[in-house]
């Protein structure tokens, strides 16, 4: 715990309070009276801990679930489709075109169906191909979310409450060499880090509308973390809360997330 990823040029995070984030591990049931149950693990900023150890730990499951290996094969589907997509793109640059907009980050969905799925062997399958700091399964009775990812999206610690949005990918290397390039090419991209400030502007509007006058700071803009599978780029936003102010309140504020 605590060696970043070794990694030449990686630059670490500001920890407002210096300590890092502990495990969680949490059992309920939900409103039908069925398990439900969770399994997830929140650490320190990027760079703190070796994203490389979480599938080591993260890849629990509940005792009662079954664990088999899964041989159903999976048919994959974009949505939308190919020729549904590249419209929506052309009509999207119009808009950047006409002023509508200066900047669009369009997102679109995979959907994967099968006959049979174990999401227990799948999301051991995941975590061991991609480990990450913020991997989760969780089941709700007959739902299951199966989680990967690089990315706090939000945490209060004290009086502090931090954002951490990140836009900006690379893949690793397969020598040293190809991944200095990688990280460098990410680290000096005007692309990537266009859309990595215009995310820390959308996050300074949304921390402000429940943040005490002034207290909104950009600790860290388009630093760069390596991953065991990428290089992101990573920036760090904070405030300190209004007083009295709700966790649900924070969230409805924060809705639709911008990263």
């Amino acid at each position: 715990e605590g060696r970043p990823v070794p990694a030449p040029a990686v630059r670490r995070a500001v920890r407002p309070d210096g300590r890092r984030a502990g495990q969680q591990g949490v059992r309920a049931r939900d409103a039908g009276d069925r398990t439900a149950g969770v399994h997830a693990r929140a650490h320190a900023e990027p760079g703190v801990r070796d994203p490389r150890r979480s599938a080591e730990h993260d890849g629990g499951a509940d005792e009662d679930v079954p664990d088999k290996e899964d041989k159903s094969p999976i048919q994959i589907s974009y949505v939308p489709e190919r020729d549904n997509y590249c419209e929506v793109v052309r009509k999207l640059l119009n808009h950047i075109q006409q002023g509508d907009v200066y900047e669009i980050n369009y997102c679109h969905e995979v959907r994967a169906t099968a006959t049979e799925l174990d999401p227990i062997a799948v999301y051991k399958k995941l975590a061991a191909i991609s480990p990450n700091p913020f991997s989760c399964y969780y089941r709700a009775g007959h739902r299951h979310l199966l989680c990967a990812s690089p990315e706090r999206f939000m945490v209060k610690r004290g009086k502090v409450l931090i954002t951490q949005p990140m836009k900006g990918t690379a893949a690793r290397g397969n020598s040293v060499q190809e991944d200095r390039v990688q990280l460098s090419s990410l680290l000096n991209s005007e692309k990537e880090r266009a859309e990595n400030i215009m995310i820390v502007d959308l996050a300074r509007n949304d921390l402000s509308k429940v943040a005490e006058s002034g207290s909104v700071r950009v600790e860290e803009l388009c630093g760069v973390y390596s991953f065991t599978r990428s290089h992101q780029m990573i920036s760090t936003v904070s405030c300190k809360p209004e007083n009295q102010i709700t966790f649900t309140k924070i969230l409805k504020a924060f809705f639709p997330m911008g990263s």
